[in-house]
């Protein structure tokens, strides 16, 4: 939860922190792109370091150095300060498979995966408050605050998991491959820096072009070091595994839905009328507060609904819930309550598509690969959402008003159906999710 807080509290006031340090909206974007582009790296390494030498440490590591970033960005006397505080925050991004990977070393086989659809809904009401009370905060405030108490959240928390969290120790074996790990840090680099600059520079953009095919590049080189190395980052046999291709995918498409909804409905109600409703920053993300509290319910009922039917018809149903809440947002939004209503639709989807995909990506894979796989899995959410935001941005971005610089409904309304197609590829895609173990596990 309290890494949730840290990653969702900054989306809502990109604008206020353009005007606090008198910088420009391009180059206060980079507070959400620093962050986005050290956690796409951090999250996978970590998670391996997790498998080879325990993750409790780790963990408490990530949460040590989340914090620090937090009570940096709290001071920051410049946006440069600011963005490289968040640089050091997305370290933190391994907090979540490591999470599951303490799971899975502390609890019986038989309540590992309802305990992974609880941390999945504690993530997403960690999310949701961070977004709802951003706002409040900093009218009451001033804008250190919105880092300061969640630097003091994580700090508690990384002291309550040095002091009571254990697992079994780990035999420290081979180091896995530099090569291996800075060609899949290169990649992944390019990739989240491509994709934050497309919406500004055009997708057609000469050095958005570059960084796209060095980070396709990188990537080919990184998947064939993979095979040739000793010790792998990632061990490719694990990740061709039906569970673990399948449930990649759908993290891919359901994070373009979530990140993309969360982004993008609160816009839209702060448009003044008739596109929106003219409301404020911390009444638009009050209207994401069902979203909270159904991703939570879901994230409790997901997998005993999964064990009484299967993991693929919870997540063609998840699928099919987020679609209807994104059409209700393109057919009937007359109403500020109507986005209420789409709001809870679409977090109890995305809710169900999370945690039914992390359980059974864990369930699935070797014991010491645990962490890494789910790390991947994690940043596929944080890719997806990236490359969904970018995408939307640019077909909201064609429907300004050049006179006024207002967004039309138009842009809106199709950047919705677009999260709709992108909610029924989950439910497709979760029609080929097997409960099948990996065979070493």
């Amino acid at each position: 939860m309290s890494f949730a807080l840290v990653q969702a509290m900054s989306i809502p006031v990109i604008g206020s922190i353009a005007e606090v340090y008198d910088t420009s909206a391009a180059t206060a974007t980079w507070v959400l792109t620093a962050y986005l582009v050290s956690a796409s790296v951090a999250t996978p390494m970590l998670g391996r370091l997790g498998d080879m030498v325990g993750p409790v440490p780790i963990m408490v590591l990530s949460l040590a150095v989340l914090s620090a970033g937090c009570f940096l960005a709290a001071v920051a006397p410049s946006i440069g300060v600011l963005i490289a505080a968040r640089a050091v925050q997305g370290i933190g991004g391994g907090v979540m498979p490591l999470a599951f990977g303490i799971v899975r070393d502390v609890f019986p086989a038989a309540v590992v995966a309802r305990r992974i659809g609880l941390l999945n809904g504690l993530m997403a009401v960690g999310m949701a408050t961070g977004m709802v009370a951003a706002g409040p905060l900093l009218s009451a405030t001033s804008l250190g605050w919105l880092f300061l108490v969640p630097g003091i959240v994580t700090a508690l928390a990384a002291i309550a998991a040095f002091l009571v969290v254990r697992s079994p120790a780990r035999a420290v074996g081979e180091w896995m491959s530099p090569w291996s790990a800075a060609f899949l840090a290169g990649w992944l680099v390019l990739l989240m820096v491509a994709t934050t600059w497309a919406p500004q520079r055009g997708w057609t953009d000469w050095s958005v072009l570059v960084a796209f095919v060095g980070g396709a590049v990188l990537l080919g080189a990184w998947v064939v070091a993979e095979f040739r190395v000793d010790v792998p980052v990632i061990d490719m046999a694990v990740m061709r595994h039906r569970s673990v291709l399948v449930g990649n995918l759908i993290a891919l498409a359901a994070g373009a839905v979530a990140i993309g909804s969360y982004a993008f409905i609160p816009q839209f109600v702060q448009q003044a009328p008739p596109v929106g409703f003219g409301s404020t920053v911390g009444e638009s993300g009050l209207m994401l507060l069902p979203a909270a509290i159904t991703t939570f319910v879901a994230g409790l009922v997901a997998v005993p609904g999964a064990l009484r039917t299967s993991p693929a018809r919870v997540v063609v149903f998840g699928g099919a819930l987020a679609a209807t809440g994104m059409c209700a947002m393109v057919v009937w939004r007359d109403h500020p309550w109507s986005v209420f209503v789409a709001t809870g639709s679409i977090g109890f989807g995305i809710g169900l598509i999370f945690a039914c995909v992390s359980a059974a990506l864990v369930m699935a894979v070797p014991r010491d690969q645990t962490s890494v796989v789910s790390g991947m899995n994690a940043n596929l959410r944080t890719i997806g959402g990236a490359i969904g935001t970018a995408a939307l941005t640019s077909v909201v971005a064609a429907h300004v008003d050049p006179a006024s610089g207002a967004s039309d409904a138009e842009g809106f309304m199709t950047a919705f159906v677009v999260l709709i197609g992108t909610a029924a590829v989950c439910g497709v895609a979760g029609l080929f999710l097997r409960p099948e173990r990996y065979p070493a596990g």
